[in-house]
This record gives structure tokens, C-alpha cells and sequence, in this order.
């Protein structure tokens, strides 16, 4: 990962084909284990299940046109 830029609010980053897979799995595997009691997924994740799956969608959008 390297980091393009940083602000109070937001960031840019480059991850890398890899990255961006070990990301999309591991929200999965968040999203399979938790995402059945919402209070402790959000305790957990910091966001919530909607938040979670919205960024896993967009994230295995990007996945899915990597080699």
C-alpha cells in the first residue's frame, strides 16, 4: 500500500492487486461471521453491515477487473 495523500478526513491509497484481494476477503469473512448480530459487527468493525457491504461491493468491482 502506499499512501498518495492524507488529511484529516480522507486519504488516498494504491493498493496493490494483492492487497486489494486480502481487503475483499477479509470484509467477506467479516461480513459471514458477524454480519448476523449487527450491534457486535459494529462494535467490531467500526461501521456498520450496510457500510461494510457498500465498500465490499466497490472494492470487488475493482478485484474483479485486476489479473
Amino acid at each position: 500500500m502506499k499512501i498518495e495523500s492524507q488529511a484529516a478526513s480522507d486519504a488516498t491509497l494504491t493498493f496493490t492487486a494483492a492487497e486489494l484481494r486480502i481487503l475483499n476477503n477479509a470484509m467477506n469473512e467479516a461480513l459471514e461471521a458477524l454480519a448476523a448480530d449487527a450491534d457486535e459487527f459494529s462494535t467490531r468493525m467500526g461501521a456498520s453491515v450496510g457500510e461494510v457491504e457498500a465498500l465490499l461491493v466497490a472494492v470487488n468491482a475493482v478485484v474483479r477487473h485486476l489479473n
